[in-house]
């Protein structure tokens, strides 16, 4: 007859204790991504805290690395971006993170944010690569984020390009007003860098004309008419 082995009670607390304490990290975990997203971020940040705290008391690693990974996009939404950027480095140290685009997007997102532009450049490009063509949202932000970063070093084919890219993405989204504000700052900035043919600056004010046409934001709409006097 085989021997049946039987969990001793401290076992047993012991998992009890730990799936007690992974209820409360998911918990301070969902209701810190609320905050951030509804732009709380002293709020989202205390979450985070907390939920990081518990994490590292716990055997799972994965647990720890979403904990600090959040506690990272958390710091640099606060405007704390050299905080940010130690969490998400000691994040990725302790293996791969479940969204390495995402991974790539805060850390760009920490260099903007500390005005080094040429190395958020690098990793909002890494971003863009790693992310699958279905987060269209994902890529078209971090393209919007690339083109501003481009223009700061002063790389304006690459930001218009960078700004078409996300016109196209945001269509693809049936985001019709994040696209055509994308349009416009693609050719605003194929015109300023004189480096587009005649007829590749009149292709992106055509598709502009064409988005704005979908447009039924009257003020949308003002800002668009003010943007092309100029």
């Amino acid at each position: 007859m085989a021997n049946t082995l039987v969990s001793s009670s401290s076992e047993v607390q012991a998992i009890s204790h730990h799936a007690s304490i992974q209820d409360e990290i998911q918990k301070l975990s969902k209701a810190g991504t609320t905050s951030l997203k509804n732009n709380e971020a002293a709020q989202a940040l205390s979450m985070f805290k907390k939920a990081c705290i518990l994490a590292d008391g716990l055997p799972e690693m994965k647990s720890q690395t979403r904990c600090l990974f959040n506690l990272g996009a958390a710091y640099i939404a606060r405007g704390k971006p050299k905080k940010g950027l130690k969490c998400l480095l000691k994040c990725k140290s302790k293996g791969s993170v479940e969204k390495d685009g995402d991974f790539y997007f805060n850390t760009a997102a920490a260099y903007n944010e500390m005005k080094e532009y040429s190395k958020a450049v690098k990793f909002y490009q890494r971003a863009i690569s790693e992310y699958i063509p279905s987060e269209t949202q994902s890529i078209s932000d971090a393209l919007i984020k690339l083109g501003y970063c481009s223009v700061n070093v002063r790389d304006l084919p690459s930001a218009a390009c960078s700004f078409r890219l996300a016109s196209h993405s945001y269509q693809k989204a049936k985001k019709t007003e994040d696209a055509a504000m994308a349009m416009r700052e693609a050719a605003s900035y194929m015109i300023r860098s004189q480096k587009f043919s005649k007829a590749e600056v009149l292709e992106t004010l055509a598709e502009c004309a064409q988005l704005c046409s979908g447009i039924t934001n009257q003020d949308l709409l003002a800002i668009f008419s003010q943007s092309c006097q100029r």
